[in-house]
């Protein structure tokens, strides 16, 4: 009986395991100066096996959300976290 217990709690941690490797994502900051790169840069990241990506605005020449941002959530080929940063902060 004993033995069986070990065996359902390995088999329960290997599960474990797995599940948590299933909720692992690689997520990669895009950083070119201009819309076309960044996409560009996207695209690289997919070919990397990225899941996700951070698309860092504050990096983008002449960045005009209303004009831009619209473009680069509909083109980017993976989910997005958009981040504005200040200058101070780095």
């Amino acid at each position: 009986m004993e033995a069986q217990a070990d065996a359902g709690s390995a088999a329960a941690a290997a599960g474990g395991a797995a599940d948590a490797a299933a909720r692992t994502h690689l997520c990669t900051s895009l950083v070119a100066t201009s819309l076309d790169g960044m996409l560009a840069e996207a695209q690289e990241a997919v070919a990397n096996g990225a899941d996700i990506v951070e698309l860092r605005l504050d990096y983008l020449e002449d960045f005009d959300a209303e004009r831009d941002l619209p473009r680069l959530v509909q083109q980017c080929p993976l989910p997005a976290i958009a981040t504005y940063r200040p200058v101070w902060e780095g």
